[in-house]
């Protein structure tokens, strides 16, 4: 078989496809919003019907991070056999989308290319229409991502991670350098975590600040603008703890941030007490009840 890759636009599945034609094959599931096989916002490799690779992505949506889904592509390809069915995210045209689908499929180089019937999308490279169902209902598939949220919040422990003892990977937050307390007193912007990134002034904060005190502290801090984040926002963050090669060890999201003593209060699949090398955060939001609260804008936080 080689490498088959599967493309359908949204509205489509395909499930039924694969239960008669996969065989033996590996599937990598380059579709984040997909639950047939766990916990959705992740990229895995099923050899028979066992993750052989599973690397978190943090989100439904191809469009918000794709950068990883280029790194999660490269790193599945080492760990999968030759023979290999590659599934895609539902495929919308938006230059982004398009120009994504374009390099991964320069990436991955497949043997075959199978689209939907009618397919409207314009990608280089010669591809079969084949005859697939319809994908179900929204609400059907919402429905089987909150039974694998709850799944994977069952097997959940608490986790307390040091922020200051780890690298954060997918945010704003820790990407700059913290303003100490002293210096915050002097700008008028004490109760604010506050951190200058590039031309950025990134404060974590429910409070208000005059116009002249931040523009006193864009002036001091040598930032052209400063943006603002509630600590609430940060409940129900998907996460995953990973070593410093990128490899994921346990998945789960943010109870809380405690920004005075650097402190995440997080519930994940990791044993603990557990080192947390790199703590990646995704931009999906979760409940404890596995409910979905909505995607965030990427790196607004």
């Amino acid at each position: 078989m080689g490498r088959t890759v599967l493309l359908a636009e949204s509205g489509y599945s395909w499930r039924e496809w694969l239960k008669q034609h996969r065989g033996n094959a590996d599937l990598l599931v380059l579709d984040p919003s997909d639950a047939s096989h766990g916990p959705g916002a992740r990229i895995r490799v099923i050899r028979g019907e066992k993750p052989i690779f599973d690397r978190f992505y943090g989100s439904l949506d191809p469009q918000k991070a794709p950068h990883l889904l280029v790194g999660a592509l490269v790193d599945a390809l080492e760990s999968a056999s030759p023979n290999l069915v590659i599934q895609f995210y539902p495929y919308r045209v938006t230059p982004i989308l398009r120009q994504t689908t374009q390099l991964l499929l320069q990436l991955i180089n497949p043997d075959r290319l199978l689209v939907n019937q009618d397919f409207n999308g314009r990608l280089s490279g010669t591809s079969e229409e084949v005859e697939i169902e319809r994908a179900l209902p929204s609400a059907v598939q919402a429905a089987q991502r909150k039974a694998q949220w709850l799944s994977m919040i069952e097997k959940c422990e608490e986790h307390s991670v040091d922020l200051s003892e780890t690298i954060l990977s997918g945010s704003r937050l820790g990407a700059g350098d913290p303003i100490g307390e002293a210096r915050k007193t002097k700008l008028g912007l004490d109760g604010a975590y506050v951190e200058v990134s590039g031309t950025t002034l990134y404060l974590v904060t429910d409070s208000s600040f005059s116009d002249d005190v931040i523009s006193t502290s864009l002036d001091v801090t040598g930032c052209s603008r400063a943006h603002f984040v509630s600590p609430g926002v940060y409940e129900g963050v998907l996460c995953s703890f990973a070593k410093l090669s990128g490899d994921d060890f346990g998945y789960g999201f943010l109870r809380s941030v405690d920004f005075v003593n650097l402190r995440a209060q997080v519930l994940c699949t990791a044993i603990p007490p557990v080192p947390v090398p790199m703590l990646k955060l995704g931009s999906l939001r979760i409940d404890e009840k596995g409910n979905e609260l909505g995607e965030m804008k990427p790196w607004t936080v």
